[in-house]
């Protein structure tokens, strides 16, 4: 595993780390062998550096985004603010 990788897991299981000092986390860096270059990217939370730094040679991004139903496949009903249902549900006893 590459040890910046080893780092950022190290990172992900103990707690204290995320709100460490600068000192505390160069300790933890130099201690996996981290590379000079590897430190600085995480120090700064450089994303741009990280990638380069992890030998990644493209970014890829998955996004997911809901479908929007078509308004010729909604049911035909009037549309209710909340008031009208509050009226209508306190009329019935339901409220």
């Amino acid at each position: 595993m590459h040890d910046a990788i080893a780092f950022l897991e190290t990172m992900g299981q103990d707690a204290s780390l995320r709100h460490a000092d600068a000192n505390t986390l160069q300790t933890v860096m130099n201690a996996r062998g981290l590379s000079p270059f590897e430190q600085a990217a995480l120090a700064r939370a450089d994303g741009r550096s990280l990638p380069l730094a992890l030998g990644a040679k493209h970014v890829v991004a998955c996004l997911l985004f809901p479908v929007k139903e078509d308004e010729d496949d909604k049911p035909d009903e009037p549309q209710r603010d909340d008031d009208e249902i509050r009226m209508a549900l306190a009329e019935i006893g339901a409220l």
